[in-house]
């Protein structure tokens, strides 16, 4: 069974739960196909686009393609790591989006989307030790299971974002970068370095709050040593401030 994306999204409009079983009993074994109703699933600005129905079809999508990494490491195909990696990365993509942190969404997130994006992250923590990634993949994981634990209050969050600043620290290293925190550090050293002095600052350590304003401050002095990478500095910097105003925590 094959579909064009327009059709896909129209079925998908109409019956999402329905688009998945008539797939799934019709033996469509294509990752494209999953590929493609992921993507639709996840676009708000699809019609009848809610948390419900993105969860649905990227677990769907998730199960299938681990099942098919299943059977052909069974068959000893190096296919296999190659499937579990695209469900890998829909994991990582399901508790990104479902993180309450990027500015401008105000779409509500109720506790269990909250839950369900910290089951993705620590899904895809457990794939991505499978898959024996990299520094990186690893810092961004963390990261997520760090925001949904801080959103839901849990100070485990804490040690989430220590984890993936080591990582990012980790990558500074390897690219002969600071690991200070100043204009010269990478940016996913400064982000989760952030992520971890709002998450302190929330759950009641003091110092939280001046690290924070260190961090943001390095972001800017970012900007001005390396213009290659403002907008990623800008990025992270903006970030840190919705999160740090939606939590009450002000630098």
């Amino acid at each position: 069974m094959s579909m064009e994306a327009g059709s896909l999204t129209e079925r998908l409009q109409e019956d999402a739960a329905r688009l998945v079983e008539d797939i799934r009993l019709k033996g469509d074994s294509a990752p494209s196909v999953w590929n493609e109703l992921v993507r639709v699933a996840a676009d708000r600005g699809v019609a009848g686009w809610s948390w419900e129905r993105q969860l649905m079809v990227t677990r769907a999508a998730m199960e299938h393609l681990v099942n098919l990494s299943q059977e052909a490491r069974s068959r000893k195909d190096d296919q296999a790591d190659k499937l579990l990696d695209q469900a890998n990365v829909w994991s990582f993509n399901l508790a990104a989006d479902l993180a309450p942190c990027w500015p401008g969404d105000e779409e509500p997130r109720e506790i269990h989307h909250l839950e369900a994006g910290l089951a993705a992250a620590l899904q895809c923590l457990e794939w991505r030790q499978q898959l024996g990634k990299g520094d990186f993949p690893f810092a961004l994981a963390w990261w997520a299971r760090g925001v949904h634990e801080l959103f839901l209050g849990r100070p485990r969050a804490v040690e989430s974002f220590h984890q993936a600043t080591q990582h990012g620290l980790a990558l500074a290293a390897a690219q002969g970068r600071s690991t200070m925190l100043d204009g010269d550090a990478v940016y996913m050293h400064l982000v989760n370095a952030g992520y971890g002095a709002i998450a302190r600052a929330h759950f009641g350590d003091g110092q939280g709050v001046e690290d924070l304003r260190q961090v943001l401050e390095a972001f800017q002095e970012q900007a001005t040593r390396h213009p290659e990478e403002a907008e990623d500095a800008a990025f992270g910097r903006d970030q840190l401030h919705w999160t740090a105003r939606r939590l009450g925590v002000m630098p």
